[in-house]
């Protein structure tokens, strides 16, 4: 309950199991109490507040995940962008024993190969669409 009302009192207002702070335009999502296996907490300085959110690489990878097995373009999108955001930051010994417990590997293939097409610039929302919506398999 000390969460719940810390996010209050920041502003956020609760939908379900997302909260969300118009003003500062974050939203959060709590989808489980525990974090999986090979998964880390990270901490991260947010308007002279601290909070711990899943790391980056474990995002990644339950996007690609998302993408491998329901066909979900919205979460290969979002893939490539915290690949985008985090950069050099990123672990990838991390990521690529999270891509094979979660059985991503073709979808991490995909990501990186798309990637390296684009690797001074980013590709037109069109381009990246496009292969997102393309079955991961092929």
């Amino acid at each position: 309950k000390s969460v719940e009302r810390k996010l209050v009192e920041a502003g956020f207002k609760r939908a379900g199991r997302h909260w969300i702070h118009d003003e500062g335009r974050v939203f959060l999502e709590f989808p489980g109490e525990e974090l999986g296996p090979g998964e880390e907490s990270v901490d991260l300085d947010v308007a002279g507040r601290r909070l711990r959110i899943l790391a980056p690489e474990a995002i990644l990878v339950d996007r690609l995940a998302a993408w491998e097995f329901w066909g979900s373009s919205t979460d290969a999108v979002n893939a490539f962008l915290i690949l985008r955001a985090v950069g050099d930051g990123l672990d990838w010994d991390m990521i690529e024993a999270l891509a094979r417990r979660r059985e991503a590997g073709r979808a991490l293939d995909r990501l990186r190969a798309f990637a390296r097409r684009f690797p001074d610039s980013n590709p037109t929302q069109k381009k990246l669409v496009e292969w997102a919506e393309r079955d991961v398999s092929s």
